[in-house]
């Protein structure tokens, strides 16, 4: 069984930022034949949410949507039954696996590493600061209790409290130390959907996702009906804005971070 490289293989130092993930979850879908790799902070949801409807699922619904992955442990483990799979993947078996769906349309979305790394500050330095700012963490962890014995957002004061403490320039200095691998959401898109050694035929970008998904739909032959459902495209679980900008010193850490999307996707510096 022939596997993608090891990411143990000369791993670079931690501090790099360039760890690479050990398994990725591709959505099959058998009845359009094809196969989305989400990747986070790039409109995962939104797909998730699109790709329910042209198959008549409610994504709201508890269960409408396989949120919970197969184990993809050789073909004897494939879904073929089921319209509309989840699959966690290893490296090591993600050749296997492309191979298995050669004849199925691959594609991912993706997005500028400016704007993604804006995004998971916004959404998710909590988890950040849970890891690597246990002060900030605490204090937001406090705000959010009394928060709730005065009847205010308890998620948002408990945001701005660690805001307030890590500021856009000091989370990405803090990237930059500790590298990506504590939490999916921080690691790099290529790293996310293998980009090493699977072969896309279609990378969307975020930025224009308006325009290039509905006509991917459509070469898949989703019905027109089921495309002025989903369209146009809702846009669900988005980051809440800090007043964050980049500035030369972050725009310099974002591509020491994540290099290999820059490189690998085609974005500009």
């Amino acid at each position: 069984r022939r596997g993608c490289t090891d990411p143990m293989a000369a791993r670079p130092n931690r501090g790099q930022g360039t760890e690479t993930a050990s398994s990725f979850r591709p959505v099959v879908s058998e009845r359009f034949r094809f196969v989305y790799a989400p990747v986070t902070k790039c409109g995962s949801s939104t797909l998730k949410t699109v790709i329910a409807g042209i198959h008549d699922l409610d994504r709201n619904r508890a269960g409408a949507m396989p949120n919970d992955p197969v184990r993809y442990a050789g073909p004897q483990s494939l879904q073929r039954g089921r319209e509309l799979v989840s699959y966690e993947v290893s490296r090591q078996d993600a050749a296997e696996f492309r191979q298995a769906h050669s004849d199925y349309l691959w594609f991912t979305v993706v997005r500028h590493p400016y704007e993604r790394a804006l995004s998971i500050y916004n959404y998710d330095l909590r988890k950040y600061a849970k890891w690597h700012a246990k002060g900030p963490y605490l204090a937001g962890g406090l705000s959010k209790y009394l928060a709730l014995a005065s009847g205010r957002d308890r998620k948002h004061a408990q945001r701005n409290a660690i805001r307030r403490r890590i500021s856009f320039a000091d989370f990405m200095h803090g990237l930059r130390s500790n590298g990506t691998s504590f939490d999916v959401h921080f690691v790099p898109q290529a790293d996310l959907i293998f980009l090493d050694c699977i072969r896309y035929d279609h990378v969307l970008r975020l930025e224009t996702l308006s325009e290039e998904l509905p006509a991917l739909l459509t070469r898949l032959r989703v019905p027109q009906d089921k495309l002025d459902e989903v369209f146009p495209i809702p846009r669900t679980n988005p980051s809440h804005p800090s007043g964050a900008v980049h500035d030369e010193r972050t725009r310099a850490l974002v591509y020491a971070i994540y290099e290999k999307d820059f490189t690998g996707l085609g974005y500009v510096p």
